[in-house]
């Protein structure tokens, strides 16, 4: 489990190459998860997909779009059992433990190579007109 634990030191900037990184943290995304990935890969150096706890067939959409984009997507399986927000467990669980939404997200974070890094869920839809003009 002692992978699992985030390590700020991996933050650190200096370290870290110029560009925008975004990061996902999954659960049974399977609905959107193709769509949201494919309408944002373009726009970022890098996209850095961890899952857990799913049952749904997420794993093997990731990996179907890794073979596509092999230098842009990145896939993770954090696999210690994950409180999610507003549960008692989350509520009672120290944020430095495994367990914890909050170190899941740091550990996703930290998965991250570039300066600039930015959250992605797994059912945002990329507008591409918008982003076009942007």
């Amino acid at each position: 489990m002692e992978e699992f634990i985030f390590n700020k030191s991996l933050l650190i900037s200096e370290n870290r190459k110029s560009g925008v990184s975004a990061f996902m943290r999954i659960k049974n995304g399977r609905d959107f998860l193709e769509e949201t990935i494919e309408s944002h890969i373009e726009f970022f150096d890098e996209i850095i997909a961890c899952y857990n706890g799913c049952n749904d067939n997420t794993e093997d959409i990731l990996k179907i779009l890794q073979r596509k984009y092999p230098d842009k997507l990145k896939i993770y399986h954090y696999k210690p059992e994950v409180y999610p927000p507003g549960s008692e467990g989350h509520k009672v669980t120290d944020p430095n433990s495994v367990h914890s939404f909050v170190n899941f997200s740091n550990y996703t974070l930290s998965k991250t190579t570039y300066k600039i890094a930015t959250k992605l869920d797994d059912d945002y839809i990329a507008s591409l007109k918008a982003l076009e003009e942007l």
